[in-house]
């Protein structure tokens, strides 16, 4: 990987595995026309890592007009396939390329499994990315089916003008590290640890000093109303927009001084942690993991078979803990480090 002040931008967008995975995959182009070289330009500014641009011109003719890659100075005894690539790996000299010139054309070479299997043969990267730019329809149809038969993700993509296609085939693929934009904290109070109802109940909250009333984290605060709450309430949790306009009141009047005690106020704004429970689409879960540990056992994938075993040992977690799941490990942002009980 190039250094991070480089990709930077994209590394706070999918991070350092996304990051790898781009480069250690290798896109091959099918056709070096306009929108072609414009995909294949966007993946080379962010690091991918190999590209291989296959082309059936023997040079360039009228096309300059319309790519942008491609002037009236190209217009040399150099295939259009190498002129693209010559000027694309200037954008990013870590990534790393060649380019073919198929003289017989695409349309011949693409209907022998035998090319195709040579062209497997050829790429050494684990992942493969097939963009074919402006195919004909059963130039097209050839090249999905030998992708299909690989497992090779295909991306169609052809343009007229302003006008623009881009078609999607690919095998399932699993999403095993998301980055979530925006999580909120999971604190479990609807259905709280026995520990953190141990330590809420242990704050002897009356011979508390004002300034260490001011420092319990809302947390515990919410645990002490909630309880407070369910003992008076048969139970229940908050449910209606007047009842939880009541448990934010409570939270209030607990405090000594809504204006100095942040933490008071913390917790009048998370106070819906304390009555809204994550819930699990259970039977969704159970079929999904019985579809892709089928699917996992008819192929050498191994992203699905590494998803295959994650739904296992999810759904054995959940046996095991009354089908509560794993906690994510979001916590709030402001925390006092340490208070007297």
């Amino acid at each position: 990987m190039a250094t991070n002040e480089k990709y930077d931008r994209q590394l706070r967008l999918w991070g350092a595995k996304g990051q790898k995975a781009l480069g250690d995959t290798t896109v091959v182009l099918l056709r070096a026309t306009a929108v072609g070289t414009e995909t294949l330009k966007n993946l080379v500014l962010p690091g991918i890592g190999h590209v291989l641009v296959m082309d059936d011109a023997a040079s360039v003719q009228k096309e300059y007009a319309s790519n942008f890659f491609l002037t009236e100075k190209n217009s040399t005894n150099k295939s259009r396939g190498q002129i693209a690539w010559e000027l694309l790996c200037e954008l990013n000299p870590d990534v790393q390329g060649r380019w073919m010139h198929n003289a017989e054309g695409l349309s011949v070479s693409c209907s022998k499994s035998e090319w195709w299997s040579s062209l497997w043969q050829s790429i050494a990267s684990p992942n493969v990315l097939v963009v074919a730019s402006d195919l004909e329809p059963p130039l097209l149809k050839s090249v999905g089916k030998a992708c299909q038969g690989q497992g090779v993700p295909l991306v169609s993509v052809q343009s007229y003008g302003l006008f623009g296609i881009c078609r999607l085939q690919t095998p399932p693929l699993p999403i095993l590290d998301p980055k979530p934009s925006s999580s909120p904290p999971d604190l479990r109070l609807v259905k709280p640890f026995p520990k953190l109802l141990e330590l809420a109940d242990a704050i002897q909250w009356e011979r508390l000093k004002d300034h260490e009333h001011g420092h319990v984290p809302y947390p515990l605060i919410l645990a002490k109303i909630s309880k407070e709450w369910q003992t008076s309430h048969d139970g229940a949790l908050p449910m209606t927009p007047a009842e939880k306009e009541e448990f934010r009141q409570a939270i209030k009047a607990t405090s000594r001084n809504t204006d100095t005690e942040v933490n008071f106020e913390e917790a009048m704004q998370n106070s819906y942690l304390a009555y809204t429970e994550r819930t699990l689409d259970l039977d969704h879960l159970a079929s999904l993991r019985d579809t892709v540990k089928n699917m996992a056992a008819t192929t050498n994938r191994s992203s699905l078979k590494t998803f295959a075993a994650l739904l296992q040992a999810f759904d054995t977690f959940l046996k095991r803990h009354e089908n509560q799941p794993p906690l994510h490990g979001t916590i709030p942002v402001r925390l006092p480090v340490a208070f007297p009980l």
